[in-house]
């Protein structure tokens, strides 16, 4: 058979499995069995804000119409949607009580090793949190570098991610003597309110909705994207590839068009072998 009815034959072939719902066997077997392949739910809770994930950066869906070259990054509509994922919010002359901050943006110390503030103060503050009296709190709040308190025209703030239920202090400094003020306030019940910046972010539901309407997604490992592109080409599946958050490491975000036969049934095998499904995962968090 030469090279051209072989082709054609590959096709009706495979129009005929998708028909019925049969994915073929070099794209169904990574998915089956490839566990490098899959990326799992992101449930990692600690004291970095940094952990927290930033879904404003899923964006960049680079379109495969039939597993192809890309078109172009715009005129799509996956990318507008994208684009105005999460909305943004500034709020000035914020106030918050200190036992409701959970985490910090920078220190010495590492943050991510601990779940919370608390905890942290007990690994690396011992010295600190010695004498639990208010007196010793508010001395430690007198350190200079909590710049939320004492910085003239401080860039430190505060921010809330509509998708968890937590407030962080974004500083510059003096996280130990932070923490271990947090720490004695809560064994002692002290109630003291922190004032500045607050920058929430929000999912913005209309572009969930609709992201909802128009695709599935799925998480997959970024290190093996190369080999579904070219599974998804032989297969001509059009598909987007994004770009994930950065807490998501060698992620990558797939999309498929609900209206390709194809796409729905190579998504459904996904789904049926435990995979990340995103979009989902944000409706919840609406």
């Amino acid at each position: 058979m030469n090279l051209f009815f072989q082709k054609i034959y590959i096709t009706i072939k495979d129009e005929v499995l998708s028909s019925i719902g049969i994915i073929p066997s070099y794209i169904s077997i990574p998915i089956k069995t490839d566990t490098k392949l899959k990326t799992y739910p992101y449930n990692t809770i600690n004291a970095n804000l940094n952990s927290v994930i930033d879904w404003s950066q899923f964006q960049n869906a680079r379109y495969f119409p039939d597993g192809s070259f890309p078109l172009s990054l715009k005129d799509n509509r996956a990318n507008e949607l994208l684009k105005n994922l999460v909305c943004a919010e500034k709020q000035k002359s914020f106030s918050i009580d200190i036992k409701r901050i959970s985490g910090l943006l920078a220190s010495k110390s590492e943050l991510s090793e601990s779940k919370d503030l608390c905890e942290f103060a007990q690994k690396n503050t011992k010295e600190y949190i010695k004498e639990l009296s208010e007196e010793n709190f508010y001395k430690l709040l007198k350190h200079r570098e909590i710049r939320i308190i004492h910085g003239n025209n401080t860039t430190d703030h505060f921010v809330k991610y509509s998708w968890d239920d937590r407030y962080f202090l974004s500083n510059a400094g003096g996280s130990h003597h932070f923490a271990a003020a947090h720490y004695i306030a809560q064994k002692l019940g002290i109630n003291h309110k922190l004032k500045g910046t607050l920058y929430k972010y929000e999912l913005n539901g209309d572009s969930v909705r609709e992201l909802f309407e128009l695709y599935n997604s799925v998480a997959i490992n970024d290190t093996l994207s190369f080999n579904f592109i070219e599974s998804f080409r032989k297969f001509d599946c059009p598909f987007f590839l994004c770009s994930a958050p950065n807490q998501l490491n060698t992620a990558k975000i797939l999309l498929f068009p609900k209206k390709n036969k194809r796409a729905t049934n190579i998504f459904s095998l996904f789904m049926e072998n435990g995979y990340w499904n995103i979009i989902k995962h944000l409706q919840e968090k609406l």
